[in-house]
């Protein structure tokens, strides 16, 4: 079974949202005419900033068994969300539909060209208003 809870301040969650989500958008053409050193700055700057604004808050889905094993999360600002990113191998599992379940979101703020395909914000009534579209 998966729980979705919110996510604690401790380092492996932080490095596990900020990690997963810096590299979820590291394949992205514009990325490379960055470099990775001042992507990855510029990314832990983004990612610090969205996940601490007020009213942000992280969810994070684990095992219920065992809630050191991470399988994904979400970067939520009611009506807003920032990213959610499922691990591979645990995706086509309902985990992002568990993440954003009950949630208030009519609009999607950090984008890729993968995220777009995945999550078709267009066919749920969300409004892509990107503050970052890689």
């Amino acid at each position: 079974m998966i729980k979705v809870r919110p996510a604690r301040p401790i380092a492996d969650e932080d490095a596990f949202v900020a990690m997963n989500w810096r590299l979820s958008c590291e394949h992205e053409s514009r990325v490379a005419m960055l470099g990775p050193r001042p992507y990855a700055r510029f990314m832990g700057r983004l990612i610090e900033e969205l996940r601490t604004e007020e009213g942000a808050y992280t969810l994070i889905a684990t095992d219920e068994e065992d809630e050191d094993l991470f399988l994904g999360f979400a970067v939520i600002k009611e009506p807003e969300l920032h990213f959610v990113y499922v691990k591979h191998e645990f995706r086509k599992q309902g985990i992002a539909k568990l993440l954003l379940a009950d949630r208030n979101i009519d609009r999607i703020t950090t984008t890729t060209r993968k995220c777009v395909e995945r999550l078709k914000p267009a066919e749920r009534g969300w409004e892509l208003r990107p503050r970052l579209t890689i």
